[in-house]
């Protein structure tokens, strides 16, 4: 990368669909997630309408699902 190079920001962000089939979920129910605003979901950027996630926000997520019984 060159200095005069521009970053792009998104480049370590998921979109969705990506962040969806990671979790192996549909993507229809991140969306009804966010609806929904409950807090026992992935936290997930927001870039205009575009909705971004990281992978270690999904992996706190899925860490925080763990039952113990």
């Amino acid at each position: 990368m060159t200095p005069n190079e521009p970053v792009t920001i998104t480049s370590n962000l998921w979109d969705e669909k990506k962040a969806a089939l990671y979790l192996s979920i549909s993507h229809k129910t991140l969306q009804h997630w966010r609806c929904m605003k409950t807090e026992d979901q992935p936290t997930y950027i927001k870039i205009g309408r575009r909705v971004f996630y990281r992978q270690t926000d999904l992996d706190a997520f899925i860490l925080k699902q763990v039952v113990a019984l």
